[in-house]
């Protein structure tokens, strides 16, 4: 970091040492790139969700139950094919497009296009961070979480949890510098997948 003039990592420990932060400040001159933007602007609105959702090789019906989609010809047509037609995702049996094996996964492009990955500075469970990562669940700036509209209860016990954290506040540490940082959970919050 040093030798391309960033500024130095910050490291910090809460009073009690439960806790631990690095900060990696952002180098002056470097400006966001597309991808840390979001989808939007760049594709549909139907598009940037269902590439919020892939995380492995799924089938259509699994793509529709994440997206809470009942309609085949409508998520075929607004969702399935846009993006296939964008190079975001492929078939993973592209000789045989009408397969009932077929399944879906993103491309590097597709990839290339979601915010980068990062972990929140907060101690979750993996399908937590799973879904925070993909804008399904967030922190908003008044600690309280946010659970979009797309996770349904009634289809795992894993969705329920999630669900359940709506309007659950976050304990904090007692030292103001370990909190989460206002600005960018108030983005996360913005990027919150409606439905």
């Amino acid at each position: 970091m040093k030798s391309n003039g960033s500024p130095p990592p910050e490291f910090g420990f809460d009073e009690d040492h439960s806790c631990f932060l690095v900060r990696l400040p952002v180098h002056k001159k470097e400006k966001l790139a597309p991808n840390q933007q979001g989808v939007a602007g760049e594709v549909t609105a139907q598009v940037e969700a269902l590439l919020r959702v892939i995380d492995a090789e799924l089938s259509r019906e699994d793509l529709q139950t994440r997206l809470n989609l009942a309609d085949r010809e409508n998520f075929q047509k607004s969702f399935l094919i846009p993006s296939i037609e964008a190079g975001l995702i492929e078939r993973a049996i592209p000789g045989k497009p009408n397969s009932r094996l077929q399944k879906y996964r993103l491309t590097e492009k597709g990839r290339a296009l979601l915010p980068p990955i990062t972990r929140d500075p907060c101690a979750m469970p993996a399908s937590h961070h799973w879904a925070t990562e993909r804008s399904l669940t967030t922190l908003c700036p008044d600690h309280v979480w946010k659970v979009s509209a797309i996770l349904d209860p009634r289809r795992s016990n894993g969705e329920k949890e999630l669900v359940e954290l709506a309007g659950k506040s976050l304990l904090l540490p007692k030292n103001e510098a370990f909190h989460p940082d206002a600005m960018g959970l108030r983005r996360r919050c913005d990027q919150l997948i409606a439905s």
